[in-house]
């Protein structure tokens, strides 16, 4: 998902209120740990998420910047 969302080149929130849902509910209940097997690659797609997410956010117009970050906000809340 991060490496198909990082070629779009298009500032998106979705993908990050994905990523922080797939986060949160991790080690909620009975849901099983990540496997040692992909510890390496999961952290490194959460990285490449959030340096290509914090480029594109930087590199948005103001207005587009403020509603960003608003949908982010309300995503992650």
């Amino acid at each position: 998902m991060v490496r198909i969302y990082s070629k779009l080149g298009v500032f998106d929130w979705h993908a990050f209120a994905i990523v922080a849902c797939i986060e949160l509910c991790r080690g909620e209940r009975d849901n099983p740990p990540l496997p040692r097997w992909l510890e390496e690659d999961y952290s490194r797609a959460i990285h490449e998420l959030a340096e290509t997410g914090i480029s594109q956010f930087l590199q948005l117009k103001d207005v587009e910047r403020s509603q960003a970050s608003r949908k982010i906000s309300a995503g992650i809340h």
